[in-house]
This record gives C-alpha cells, structure tokens and sequence, in this order.
C-alpha cells in the first residue's frame, strides 16, 4: 500500500505502539510492503518495519518532472536518501520520480523534456545511489505517464474512479495491461478509488460548514461540501445519486469496495505482474485523501477486507464477465488459482458447487494445477442456467481445501437468473 505521513505523526507524536499496529494492521491485510510515497520517512520507521518484517520502498520527492538548473541538487539528494536507507534490510527498493509528465500535460516548458534528459539524470542518480550501496533495486520511475523510463515499467491505474484511466476497467478485468516495453514484467505502484469517511469520524473532526446540522439540510447534502473530496463529481460514473449523508457514505464505500475486488483480483490473475499497491491504506488526516481505506482512526472502511481477501497467499479466485442470465443459457465461468508462495501444495482439492438461498444445486470437485509463485487458469465451470418463474439469485462458490478438508481460500460470484421470455404467435396484417 502507499502511505502519506501516517506514520510520520506517529514518530512526531512519539506513539510507537501505534507505529507497531500500523505495521501489524498492514501485515492482517496480506500486504508485505509499504510504499513510503513521494518522500523519505524518519529512521524510526525504518527501524520499525525492519524489527516487523514489513518491506519499504522510497521515494525522492519528485513529482512529474525536473527543471535543468536543480538536477545536481536532485542528483545529490538521491545519494543522501540512499545514505539514509542503506543500513535497513526492510528498504528494498528506491524510486527517483513520481508521475513523470510530457510537459504537454501542462506542466511549466522549463522542466526537461527529452528522453535523452531524464535518461542521463536516472543514469547520474544510479551512480550516486549504487556508490552508496552496489546492492540497491531501484525503479526509476513511479507511475510513468511519459514512458519509456529504464528498468521496471509501472504505470498507476485509477480505472474505477477516473473512467478510462490507463485501459478500460473491462479490459484490466479480462487480463489486459497498459502498453508497456516488450518482454518485461511490470507493477502498478497507485490504484484506488474514493469511499467517504464513516459518520463518526466526520462528527468528531469535520468543521460544522460541512455538514448537514438539520433534517432539511440531510435530504440536500452532497458531497461537494467536503473539501477537495471527489465523489460528488465522479459518482455519476459509478453509482445514483444519493439522498442522506448516510447513504451518500453507503454507496460510496461500496464502491470502494467493489473497484478494489476487480482491480486487485485482476492483478493478482496476470503473471506479468510483479508489484502492485493500492493508494492509499490509512489516512493520515480526517478527510485527508479518501482514497484511504482505512480512516484516520484506524476504522477499516469495506475495501479493507475485500483487499485482505484478495491478498491470501495462496487464492482461489472466480472470473466472470456476465452476472445476469437466462434460463437454459449457457453460464461460463473461469477458475484460477493464484499462489504468492515459493512452494505448491500438490494433495490439495478444489471445489465449486451452485446455490440457490444456500441449498446446493449441483456440486463438484477438481483437482487443481497449483502453480509456484504466480497464477494459473484452472479451467471453465460451465451448466446450463437453471429454469426459473422470475428473477432468481444463485451464488457459484469455489473453495481450496488442504489435505485435512481445511478451507484455504473461497470465492463467489453472485449471479441472477431471468425467466425465458415467451414468444406469442402473431399475425402480421398489411
């Protein structure tokens, strides 16, 4: 996950039992590194994670280009931050800019603008950083928007939030990527979407001019009163309009929630992809980045477990790109494991069953193709869509089950059946 500075209070507060569950909280969730974004952290931090076991990576604090007269500086601050980081064993990898823009993104024509230029500036810093430490992993560039940038390509993918961003969302979700260089592996180091803070932490912190105070007020709230928050611009792509404060919160998260299951379950299928990290975990201020899907104490917001649940080491994981059907149709489904781990189990079983309000439909079990430390297709479920009277809803489980019959990972799908629409006889008359 990325990080902006929650850390960083709990150093300036000198709150290191908040620290550790900071660290702790990232590990219940399944992720194994923080993205120190856009910036070094105080050495406490590092020694913390070090101590924890929780990778770091850092970043100079450089946003979407350089201007020609503060190269050598930016040079010599890289040098000083590898210095800073060397001695911790959780640092594993250092990133030189965040973000790097064309300058016809509009961006002052005085920032360097050339391959040729930005080449010869991550070459200067790659000399300083491996004088410092021969051994340092470093990807040059963090969300590359003027690509190609030496080494590991990441490009970041609001795709859930910001209609469109990097590739269509249906695209990411059938196994597509953004156009990156031949032959190599690739991350995503930011991908997320908006979910509004709980009503509580709003109460407690939020100033009274953003809130509704009575209950004409609630019917007309929106979104907009908050400070630089997002939702009441992009919703439309997403979900209705809402009428309450609560709901407004409701169907915010929920679609915290749904875009973080695709994005990440999609990654976690494509080989290809090495690292990713969802932007952001804690927030560090009420109302500070929304994006957060835990707020600022410490409150999991719903994408908090569907991102734990997609992060099990070892996942079995369901695809789909219908959820609607009728009856007699054919419903195909697609069936994967994917395995973080260095080592396959080869005695587990994996099963799938039909439901229907919980009573079994059909059932079955497979053997699957584990494979070590990457994802593997299993194979299509296919039946025939059961014969209903109206609308039905059924939900397809699949579940990985070890030797001893104990459950590892489950995923479902909820899916509807419609009636078959009949057809009556009619006499055309011209």
């Amino acid at each position: 996950a990325n990080t902006m500075g929650f850390m960083q209070q709990d150093v300036f507060q000198k709150d290191w039992d908040q620290l550790i569950d900071d660290i702790l909280l990232a590990k219940i969730c399944h992720m194994n590194f923080y993205r120190l974004t856009q910036r070094p952290v105080q050495p406490e931090i590092y020694e913390f994670c070090d101590k924890l076991g929780m990778m770091t990576q850092t970043d100079l604090p450089l946003f979407g280009g350089l201007r020609p007269n503060k190269w050598a500086e930016a040079v010599k601050q890289a040098e000083e931050m590898e210095r800073l980081v060397r001695s911790h064993p959780c640092n594993i990898m250092v990133s030189y800019i965040n973000e790097r823009f064309p300058n016809a993104e509009g961006f002052p024509q005085r920032n360097m603008s050339t391959f040729e230029e930005y080449k010869r500036f991550f070459t200067a810093c790659d000399q300083a950083v491996h004088m410092a430490n021969p051994d340092r992993l470093i990807k040059a560039a963090d969300g590359d928007y003027d690509p190609p940038s030496p080494g590991l390509p990441d490009n970041h993918c609001y795709n859930a939030w910001y209609n469109g961003h990097g590739l269509g969302l249906g695209e990411l979700h059938q196994g597509h990527w953004i156009p990156t260089k031949p032959g190599w592996y690739y991350a995503c180091g930011e991908f997320g979407s908006e979910g509004l803070d709980p009503e509580n932490v709003m109460r407690k912190y939020y100033p009274k001019e953003w809130l509704p105070q009575t209950n004409k007020e609630e019917r007309e709230w929106t979104p907009d009163k908050i400070a630089k928050a997002q939702t009441q611009n992009f919703h439309y792509l997403w979900f209705n309009t809402q009428n309450t404060l609560q709901d407004w919160i409701e169907a915010s998260q929920k679609h915290q929630a749904w875009g973080t299951k695709i994005l990440t379950e999609s990654f976690r299928r494509d080989p290809d992809m090495v690292s990713f990290a969802i932007h952001l975990f804690i927030d560090a201020w009420p109302a500070g980045w929304m994006k957060a899907i835990m707020d600022v104490d410490r409150q999991p917001k719903k994408a908090f477990f569907v991102y734990r649940d997609a992060l099990e080491p070892l996942l079995a994981n369901l695809r789909t790109d219908r959820y609607d059907f009728t009856s007699g149709e054919e419903i195909v489904t697609e069936a994967w494991i994917c395995n973080d781990l260095n080592s396959a189990p080869d005695d587990y079983t994996l099963k799938y069953q039909f439901e229907k309000n919980g009573k079994v439909v059909f059932a079955n079990a497979i053997t699957p193709d584990i494979p070590e430390n990457t994802s593997e297709f299993q194979g299509y479920i296919k039946f025939r869509a059961p014969k209903v009277s109206k609308r039905t809803a059924y939900t397809l489980r699949s579940g990985l089950f070890d030797n001893e019959g104990n459950e590892i990972s489950q995923s479902t799908l909820e899916l509807e059946v419609f009636p078959e629409k009949e057809v009556q006889p009619v006499k055309i008359f011209v």
